[in-house]
This record gives C-alpha cells, sequence and structure tokens, in this order.
C-alpha cells in the first residue's frame, strides 16, 4: 500500500488527504486513525511531504512525494524518471484535484489501466499534445479531458479536429465543470461518433450510472465498462 501511495502522488502532481484515505482506505473509517497515522508516518519519515496553500479561501494541505520516495519507485522502475516536485507554482490546483478524483472513480469502478497527463508527457513526447488521461478499455483507448476553464470556440473546434483525425482513440470523454457549457459545446461543429460529454458532477455522483451524451446519442458509462 506504501508504493501504490507513492506511485500515484508520484504519477498525479500531489493529492489532499481526503483522496489518499479514500482510494488506499476505502473501508476504513478516517476516525479510526489508522489511515491518518500511516500516511503520518511516510511524511515523519521523509517519503512524502506536504504543501499549505490556499484556494478559494481555503486552506489546503497538499501531499506531494519527496526525492527519497521517489528513489524506492526507482528500484522498482515504477518512477517515470521524474524527479521531486519543489513549488507547486501556478500549478492548476482544482482542475488537477479533479482529475485525482476522475482517477479515483475509475479505480472503484476496476478500472486500473489508466494514464494521467504526468505520465502521458513524459512517455509521449512525440505527441506534442496530451490528453488529461488515457484510459485504455478492451482493447480499446478512451481519452479523457477535463473543462475546469472556459476557453474559446476556436480552441475547442481545433482539439475536436485533431482528435477526429487521431485514430489511436475509440472515444473522447469531456468532462465538464458547468451544464451551461455541455449546451454550448453541443452546439459545435462536433465529430458525433467519436465525442461524448458528461458533467463532472453527474460522474462523481452517478459514478458507472452516468450518462455520456452528445447531440445525436447517449449511453451508460455502465455499458463500456
Amino acid at each position: 500500500r506504501d508504493i501504490e501511495i507513492l506511485r500515484y502522488l508520484n504519477e498525479q502532481y500531489f493529492m489532499v488527504s481526503g483522496q489518499i484515505y479514500a482510494t488506499f482506505w476505502p473501508e476504513s473509517s478516517v476516525r479510526s486513525g489508522t489511515a491518518r497515522q500511516r500516511l503520518s508516518k511516510l511524511v515523519e519519515t521523509g517519503y512524502v511531504k506536504i504543501i499549505d496553500t490556499v484556494k478559494d479561501h481555503k486552506k489546503l494541505k497538499l501531499f506531494l512525494i519527496t526525492e527519497k520516495g521517489i528513489g524506492v519507485l526507482k528500484e522498482k522502475k515504477l518512477d517515470h524518471g521524474f524527479s521531486e516536485i519543489l513549488d507547486i507554482g501556478s500549478m492548476p490546483i482544482e482542475h488537477t484535484i479533479k482529475l485525482v478524483n476522475v482517477r479515483i472513480l475509475f479505480r472503484k469502478l476496476n478500472q486500473y489501466r489508466f494514464r494521467c497527463e504526468r505520465v502521458i508527457r513524459q512517455e509521449d513526447v512525440e505527441r506534442g499534445w496530451y490528453p488529461d488521461s488515457i484510459l485504455e478499455l478492451h482493447g480499446f483507448k478512451i481519452a479523457m479531458e477535463l473543462e475546469n476553464t472556459f476557453r474559446s470556440k476556436e480552441r475547442y473546434l481545433e482539439r475536436f479536429k485533431r482528435y477526429e483525425l487521431e485514430k489511436e482513440f475509440g472515444l473522447v470523454i469531456f468532462i465538464v465543470s458547468w451544464p451551461r457549457v455541455i449546451g454550448w459545446l453541443l452546439d459545435l461543429d462536433v465529430p458525433q461518433d467519436k465525442m461524448s460529454f458528461v458533467l463532472y458532477d453527474d460522474l462523481i455522483q452517478k459514478k458507472e450510472e452516468a450518462e455520456l451524451h452528445n447531440k445525436t446519442s447517449k449511453i451508460a458509462l455502465k455499458s463500456l465498462l
């Protein structure tokens, strides 16, 4: 379990404590102290560190892997060649936290062939552009994009065209944070046979019952799994 915690922290940039507990102690009450004590031990022994930050006037403790922790992963060839993150700088905190939640969701649905953006950028340098996540499912690949900021119409059309021409992915899921943006996206020139959209809140709350849809069709996530 310690190795898995370190692996997730290394691949996802950072996690908050609730995400770590939900992922690696899903059946345990945090109040029991077991999960909290183990995470504290990883911090005390120097494998994990905490960076305090503020998001929307709320204090957040972000858990990141240290160079010592990366050393453990390196011995098992799980480090991806990453180095310790020393400064989160202008990193999009909310976007990153939501992407971790998406990965946790698919893990709970027994889908483990999941690559996050940091790993994709490291392993597919020649690609030149990077989905937020890639899920391999039943022999085909699903690209996932989390829309947490509003982009211009031209930017969306460019991405739609890129995915339409890209043969690697059988399906592209745009996970959108706001209901009104989905309606706006559906009115654009979208490749209906390849693109689908889902609200972030619906995906997280309804899980496999969430519906992926575009202008011409809709399908429950569970039918893909």
